[in-house]
């Protein structure tokens, strides 16, 4: 008897560790592309052409809950440099373009990926 419930518990224990650490689904639906734009002009006659690009990420936000989502932060990594991006708020359903700041990078396809996405929610008792 002792043994069932002490089984009880760690699995009890297990449930509530695994919902506490499960991450929340996002609420705001990203699709985006990188905008590379070369800077200065590439003079193949020196003696070591380099050139610089700027990069950005330009891309739409869509609210795809039933929440107000407000102060959002669009987080990227671009060639290991962090750009952001701020929205405002997006009421459910509102779909809003955004454009993150530039960055320098050394080639012209630079990678890049998502970090994170911030909000604040407001229930809108729908």
């Amino acid at each position: 008897m002792k043994k069932l419930i002490i089984l009880i518990l760690i699995v009890a224990a297990g449930v509530i560790i695994y919902f506490q650490l499960k991450p929340e689904p996002s609420l705001i639906e990203v699709t985006e592309k990188i905008i590379v734009s070369q800077e200065g002009t590439l003079d193949i006659n020196t003696a070591s052409p380099t050139a610089s690009y700027r990069s950005s990420i330009s891309g739409s936000a869509k609210n795809i809950s039933n929440f107000l989502l407000t102060n959002i932060s669009i987080e990227y990594n671009i060639a290991g440099n962090s750009v952001s991006a701020k929205i405002f708020s997006l009421s459910p359903g509102q779909q809003v373009n955004f454009s993150t700041e530039q960055t320098i990078t050394k080639t012209n396809n630079p990678s890049y990926k998502l970090n994170d996405i911030k909000y604040e929610k407001m229930d809108l008792g729908l």
